[in-house]
């Protein structure tokens, strides 16, 4: 088969050969070949087709429209094959789904594509919102979907055997009906900017121009080799995977490691799955902490607790915006924002809520956090209220760090809660997660009765990701782990080595408490700005930072004794404050407690972190330097973030000869020609193309 064979003439009744009939044709003529590989198993081309007609049988029990397409939430593994190949073999088209995203993302596509079904998997089920549209088990391979006839209507080809594709009839197999070429073949959500994904809709005569346009490329060397064609992240991955078996290639099912973007991983059946992004689903015992990030990778996400005197306000609101964007094209993890009152030192953050929810409004995947809610200075009902709202407009993305408190002029708020503030913290964090998963409280009402409550909007994650914010207490740190919860902790004024085995401490209360084994999420903010140069990076940060400490009396008081002075930064003269700022600078830079030099300076950092037992470092962006003088520096974090992900791209002589070109990775390989001869026979081409790519996106 060639590709003009695959082609339609237009103003014809020439018919289109369709994928699954492409997909067919490979199973008769290779039927024991490899077709697909994952985690280390494999199926043939008859397996695969077994499968696929098997699902393709129990679709055309479906009532909707044939013009509805058939919404695909399936883990990127061995099922995704016969379910793509199932909808298209029974005349629909399929719409891919990524896993990774959280149960309001996942409600929000699909409430935009209006599909007539979904094929899922029963591990995924936590994560499929309420829909009408029923639901096809990949689980249950002989069950009917929920409201169909117990068998399904009778057709020309009900009584083939599965994987009986040899010689597909003039429709496709499976018995549908011949597919149109401007008959949809699938339906891809594609983003629109800051309005709404769109569902737009790819007839089959596009996907033959685009198998054609690769066919030029890879055809004459891809026949019966290996092929990489799936990113777990990218929903246009399907169009790759479908035409490496149409082509009879084993499609290798594994993601890109090396192309800098989010990599959500394969969710729990009662946990999250996040990649760099926090969890999306709790498990029944607190919000599971232990399964965010892959083990053995550095998190990065980014922090504000600017200083109001630094700036115009409106200024240090762009950079928080600008930053999330950059964060959130990049593969950052996280953004996290305080709860500050009535002081320039943090005064630009009020109420983290209200900046979360603005932030949910530009982003896509970034988790957005509270760094940290006061939570003695306010009522759990209503906390657990407003992150709820936010949880709803993220998606599925919020995640909170509560702390006790430190200033006692914060609590005229509420007074009364300050003396025993720690105990109350602990009362409320619980009240919060009873809340958020669904519980009602009894409390008293206008009227003097006592009146059932619970918090609406519900939210969407089941378990609400939480933190444990900790100034140095080891005692803090052992109730994060008792909690179940993280840890947000800081490098201001603490020894390194102290810092370390107040982690242990974390760890150990975790297990005793019996939550995941090996598990908890210890967060680091550090001081942050990666720049070309020290010299540049010294320039630019100096008095900026500087400036910054002199405004908190706390931090400046806890570096004092770091450097072996013990009277109070307050009561100093000016000469006297200014030597003791520049002697905490220098000791701060040199002793590597923030991020501040160059990509190959800070990775030693970095290191030392890991080897502490750090998951995950929030970068304090906003002490004071120039919003645009930041945004310039983001690339070289980015830059630093990257050199810490997991490397491995396959080389020469790996037997894979096309690996998928994903925005980032586009970027990268324009950035870094010499990457692209890691990629074996394919490389020159991909450096080649690499530019005009990475330009599209």
């Amino acid at each position: 088969m060639t590709p003009s064979d695959d082609r339609e003439n237009a103003g014809t009744s020439e018919r289109l050969a369709t994928v699954a009939e492409q997909f067919a044709a490979r199973v008769a003529a290779s039927p024991r070949n490899t077709a697909v590989s994952h985690g280390g198993r494999s199926l043939t081309y008859a397996e695969v087709g077994s499968r696929a007609d098997a699902l393709a049988r129990r679709l055309r029990s479906l009532q909707a429209g044939p013009a509805a397409p058939v919404a695909v939430l399936v883990e990127r593994g061995l099922e995704l094959p016969g379910a793509l190949l199932g909808i298209l073999g029974a005349g629909r088209a399929c719409l891919p789904l990524d896993q990774g995203n959280p149960p309001g993302r996942l409600a929000q596509l699909l409430g935009r594509a209006r599909p007539g079904a979904v094929v899922a998997q029963r591990s995924l089920a936590p994560r499929l919102p309420p829909q009408p549209a029923p639901v096809f088990w990949l689980d249950d391979a002989n069950a009917a979907p929920p409201g169909a006839p117990a068998d399904p209507p009778p057709d020309a080809t009900a009584d083939l055997p599965p994987g009986d594709s040899a010689n597909p009839p003039p429709a496709a197999a499976g018995g549908s009906p011949a597919a149109a070429a401007g008959s949809p073949a699938c339906v891809l959500i594609l983003p629109d900017g800051n309005r709404l994904p769109q569902a737009v809709a790819v007839d089959h005569r596009a996907v033959g121009a685009c198998f054609a346009a690769i066919d030029r490329d890879l055809l004459p060397v891809a026949a019966g080799t290996r092929l990489v064609a799936v990113d777990r992240g990218c929903e246009l991955a399907a169009i790759e995977l479908l035409w490496a078996l149409s082509r009879g290639c084993c499609a290798v099912l594994d993601a890109d490691p090396a192309a800098g973007g989010p990599a959500p991983r394969q969710p729990a059946a009662a946990g999250p799955g996040t990649g760099r992004r926090a969890a999306a689903q709790g498990a029944a015992h607190g919000s599971d902490i232990s399964e965010m990030g892959e083990k053995g990778e550095m998190g990065f996400s980014l922090f504000y607790f600017g200083n109001y005197a630094a700036g115009e306000a409106a200024d240090h609101y762009r950079l928080v915006l600008e930053g999330a964007k950059f964060a959130d094209r990049h593969g950052f993890e996280a953004i996290w924002t305080p709860e500050r009152h009535f002081h320039e030192f943090g005064g630009l953050y009020p109420n983290p809520s209200v900046l979360s929810a603005a932030i949910a409004a530009t982003t896509e995947r970034l988790q957005i956090r509270a760094g940290s809610v006061v939570l003695p200075l306010h009522d759990p009902l209503r906390v657990a209220e407003e992150w709820a709202l936010v949880d709803n407009l993220s998606g599925g993305r919020t995640g909170v760090s509560f702390a006790s408190g430190w200033h006692a002029n914060d609590f005229v708020l509420n007074p009364a809660a300050y003396q025993d503030r720690h105990e109350i913290m602990r009362r409320g964090i619980a009240t919060v997660r009873r809340l958020w998963r669904g519980e009602a409280l009894r409390l008293p009402g206008g009227a003097g009765g006592q009146v059932e409550v619970r918090i609406f909007p519900r939210p969407v994650q089941q378990e609400l990701p939480i933190w444990v914010t900790a100034a140095g207490s080891p005692a803090t740190f052992r109730l994060a782990g008792e909690l179940g919860a993280g840890v947000l902790t800081h490098l201001l004024g603490q020894d390194a080595g102290d810092v370390a085995a107040k982690i242990q401490v974390y760890r150990e209360a975790w297990r005793q408490a019996g939550h995941a084994p090996d598990g908890g999420r210890v967060t680091v903010m550090l001081h942050t700005f990666v720049g070309p140069s020290l010299g540049a990076v010294h320039a630019a940060v100096r008095g900026p930072l500087s400036a910054y400490l002199k405004t908190s009396f706390g931090l400046l008081r806890s570096l004092a004794e770091s450097v072996g002075v013990h009277g109070d930064p307050a009561a100093m003269a000016p000469g006297e404050l200014d030597l003791l700022v520049s002697r905490a600078y220098e000791r701060y830079v040199a002793a590597g407690a923030g991020l501040i030099g160059t990509p190959d300076s800070c990775a030693e950092t970095l290191l030392r972190l890991r080897q502490m037992g750090v998951d995950e470092v929030a970068c304090l962006i906003d002490f004071g330097v120039a919003a645009d003088q930041v945004l310039a520096s983001l690339a070289h974090l980015d830059e630093l973030r990257r050199r810490t992900a997991p490397a491995g791209l396959p080389g020469p002589g790996a037997g894979v000869i096309h690996r998928q070109i994903t925005a980032p990775l586009a970027r990268r390989l324009a950035a870094e020609p010499a990457l692209a001869a890691r990629l074996g026979g394919l490389g020159e081409l991909l450096a080649g193309n690499a530019a005009a790519l990475a330009g599209r996106f």
